[in-house]
């Protein structure tokens, strides 16, 4: 087993984030899940929030799935993504 930690950051809004199709955070700034090594998953995320306010993603850990992404909300106030990743 492996354990994924996840760190969120909203300026102004919302994040929610999933891990294949379930919902694991809601406005909780560290998610901490263990997974089955040999696995793939896919994070994803929406983020709804006042345009051009920052928010961030993390993971960091484990090693092989790190990830980090820094971002402004769009103008629309609305922002989607996702990270594939395998243990």
């Amino acid at each position: 087993m492996d354990r994924l930690i996840v760190s969120t950051f909203s300026e102004e809004g919302s994040i929610v984030i999933y891990l294949d199709e379930v919902e694991i955070s809601k406005q909780r700034d560290q998610i901490e899940i263990s997974l089955e090594s040999g696995s793939e998953y896919l994070l994803h995320w929406f983020i709804k929030g006042k345009p051009k306010s920052v928010f961030s993603i993390t993971v960091s850990s484990p090693r092989s799935a790190e990830f980090n992404l820094t971002k402004r909300i769009g103008l629309g106030g609305k922002e989607i993504g996702g990270y594939h990743f395998k243990l």
